[in-house]
């Protein structure tokens, strides 16, 4: 039970505090460079505010947890020998959220008016400081990693949403300050997911926003001048809440055609992925480490191209391969100190495609393709590893191939009201060591109305 309350709560704490933050009202970033000095020091003591809050909820309301008994003992020996480990928490604390907690460290900037760079750079410093002075557990590569990146991703695309829903409800502070276009939608149904041979089917909502157009980058200067966010919850038969987060976003952007009838931009994407999902209404508590589908990508940039055609009735596509600074995929074999999943770096490539007639109907699919090695793995003839410390180890030895299928259709019946249809097909392919070919499958469906603001 303690396990899914926290997998509740932290989403919402996350949110709270990214709408208390960003209501601050503070100078738009990157302005009054004379009172930068002061900003990052004030972002710095809220960042260590953050970090002591979350050390004493987790002291006071996770106290039977080991890591929550941080002494200074703790805190000389990550200062010192520096042990780096991966560590064996729940797929949804390393993936979601510890990104989560970076992006409060890197709100918490932005709100003061610091820069990117500048927030990003502080969102390392508050990771470093979580690992090194928060945790009795040694620090963790794989925290670092999630924290750092997944933050920055999270943060950015966050803080200027909040921005501009804090301008349309009229925020003195924020109404007018941003005028890229920006849409955002809520769609509420059912999903139905089925792997292993069994299915579960609970109530779903899903949030997503588009800010700025990829196809037409005047006016975008910046990383993060345009992306997509995607946020899907469930509910009820002890699913994790947050189910997929999917950001997909520029960092850099050229204009190559920019004519009536046809656009082509090329740039630099960074994508954000967490997917979460039990095929079971209830797991037995020795077995909630099988997760059979389960999937996550942070860092994950590289250069890509998109292009449209047409105006009304319009094509589109968008192509982009990328270098995978960390994933995790399913550990499907069980052993002594398996985490269920195992972590993984390596590449991808990514094509999302959108056709549209007129202003009812649209159908598109999106498919991922990657490939994640892990080479700091399990070997089942590993005699070696003692069993009553948990091992330091990304998974199984091995690499895994994951391909992802989205389809969707959209078909609206009032001007800002849609049904909405969405698909999943998963399958994973792994290469491990002593495992070798072994596949798995898993498929979704959604079904739901959609409220576009």
């Amino acid at each position: 039970m303690r396990q899914v309350w926290t997998a509740r709560i932290w989403p919402l704490m996350a949110a709270l505090w990214l709408v208390a933050v960003g209501a601050k009202g503070a100078t738009p970033a990157d302005t009054l460079a004379h009172a930068k000095g002061r900003r990052v020091v004030a972002s710095a003591q809220e960042i260590t505010a953050i970090n002591a809050a979350l050390v004493a909820h987790n002291r006071l309301l996770r106290s039977d947890d080991a890591f929550s008994h941080i002494t200074f003992s703790d805190i000389r020996r990550n200062l010192t020998h520096r042990h780096w480990w991966w560590d064996q928490d729940y797929f949804h604390t390393n993936t979601i959220e510890h990104p989560l907690h970076g992006a409060l460290f890197y709100t918490t900037a932005r709100a003061n008016g610091l820069s990117v760079g500048t927030s990003s750079l502080l969102t390392l410093g508050g990771s470093w400081m979580w690992e090194m002075l928060c945790e009795a557990e040694k620090p963790s590569v794989n925290d670092m990693v999630y924290t750092t990146l997944g933050g920055i991703t999270i943060g950015e695309t966050l803080y200027r949403t909040t921005t501009r829903l804090l301008g349309a409800l009229g925020a003195k502070r924020w109404k007018g300050r941003d005028d890229t276009p920006f849409r955002t939608s809520l769609t509420a149904g059912v999903r139905t997911f089925s792997a292993m041979g069994q299915t579960v089917t609970t109530p779903c909502l899903t949030w997503q926003a588009a800010y700025g157009d990829p196809l037409d980058v005047e006016g975008a200067t910046g990383p993060f001048d345009r992306f997509d966010l995607l946020a899907t919850l469930v509910f009820g038969h002890h699913q994790s809440v947050a189910s997929q987060v999917s950001i997909n976003s520029q960092l850099l952007s050229w204009q190559v055609a920019d004519e009536p009838l046809r656009k082509v931009t090329a740039g630099l994407y960074n994508h954000f992925d967490y997917r979460y999902a039990l095929p079971h209404h209830h797991l037995p508590k020795g077995q909630r480490e099988r997760k059979p589908y389960v999937y996550s990508e942070v860092g994950a940039i590289g250069p890509g191209v998109a292009y449209r055609l047409g105006h009304r009735t319009r094509w589109e596509q968008q192509l982009c391969v990328s270098a995978i600074a960390m994933g995790a995929v399913p550990a499907l074999t069980q052993h002594e100190g398996s985490r269920g999943y195992s972590f993984g770096s390596g590449y991808g490539a990514r094509l999302r495609t959108r056709a549209a007639i007129g202003q009812w109907l649209s159908v598109g699919t999106d498919v991922g393709w990657s490939q994640l090695f892990t080479w700091d793995g399990f070997y089942a003839d590993d005699s070696s590893r003692s069993r009553d410390v948990p091992p330091s180890i990304q998974g199984e030895a091995g690499n895994a191939v994951t391909l992802i299928v989205d389809p969707s259709v959209e078909v609206r019946l009032l001007p800002h009201v849609a049904l909405h249809g969405q698909g999943r097909f998963s399958h994973f392919h792994f290469n491990h060591r002593h495992h070798p070919h072994t596949s798995a499958r898993a498929s979704e469906w959604q079904l739901g109305v959609k409220y576009t603001f």
